[in-house]
């Protein structure tokens, strides 16, 4: 069988909210969100244009996706405009990589026209909580899972009800907002494969194995760096061992967001807020 495996990029419509600041932001998606979802609740909040990516298919090509982000941002680079960076758990950790090909391949860039925001990133897999990390971590399992019918897997990856914080604003009908929240999960799970994941997993797994993200974050010298730390009930990351490494390997600074592992929709308005304030560049 052809593997597929493909760059999904979105640019997000200005509205009024979102106008100010020159420049672009670049939102990285995590392992099972697409850009254009995952970002969206806190659009209005980031500067400048907004681009989103991830990685659809199969087979997961950082390369590629690094590549064409790199693409991208090289009319910002070249009009010296700011460029900033907000990785959302493995895009936190790809947001080293895209720095360091980025000042490789364009060396004129200043450090001062880069931001990163790294939000609540693994570090390798002895931080990630998650035990379907480990289970798809196998590619035979992940392959001998895929060719299972939905109704099998569809509960190993949709969230219980238990998990689902339900927003105070909502007067009503919780046991139908989870509903939709699982639905709605379902439906952003579209175009990935559990071998892309498999994958995705390995390649996190590796980098923080063999060093090469400790040596990408070296690529943040000079370049302001927050990692954000979320702080409620986190199934994803191990923390404070997650922030614990990115503090040995970048010089940069801790924000912490009362809110679940990168719930930029679930926990809408503590994001917005800390993105409404957070000194972008």
């Amino acid at each position: 069988m052809q593997e597929f495996n493909s760059v999904e990029k979105h640019k997000f419509v200005k509205t009024h909210a979102s106008l100010g600041g020159p420049g672009v932001t670049v939102g990285v998606a995590g392992m099972q969100s697409h850009g254009s979802h995952q970002f969206a609740p806190i659009v209005d909040s980031l500067p400048g244009d907004v681009l989103a990516y991830n990685a659809i298919g199969r087979r997961f090509n950082p390369e590629e996706l690094i590549d064409n982000i790199v693409i991208d941002l090289e009319p910002y680079v070249e009009n010296e405009d700011p460029v900033r960076f907000v990785g959302a758990s493995m895009g936190g950790m790809l947001t080293p990589f895209i720095i360091q090909e980025l000042r490789n391949r364009y060396e004129g860039v200043r450090p001062e026209t880069l931001q990163a925001l790294i939000v609540d990133a693994p570090s390798g897999l002895e931080s990630m909580a998650n035990r379907n990390a480990y289970l798809l971590g196998n590619r035979a399992i992940a392959s001998a899972l895929e060719s299972m019918p939905p109704w099998v897997t569809a509960p190993v990856w949709l969230p219980a009800n238990n998990e689902i914080t339900v927003p105070s604003t909502l007067l009503s009908s919780p046991d139908n907002y989870k509903n939709q929240v699982r639905r709605s999960t379902a439906q952003r799970l579209s175009g990935f494969a559990l071998s892309l994941w498999a994958d995705k997993i390995n390649w996190m797994a590796s980098v923080g194995r063999n060093g090469t993200l400790k040596d990408a974050c070296r690529s943040h010298d000079q370049v302001d760096t927050t990692y954000v730390v979320c702080t409620r009930r986190n199934k994803q990351v191990k923390q404070p061992r997650a922030v614990e490494d990115w503090d040995r390997w970048v010089d940069s600074r801790r924000a912490y967001v009362n809110a679940g592992h990168c719930a930029f929709h679930q926990n809408n308005e503590e994001f917005v807020e800390f993105f409404d304030n957070f000194d972008f560049i």
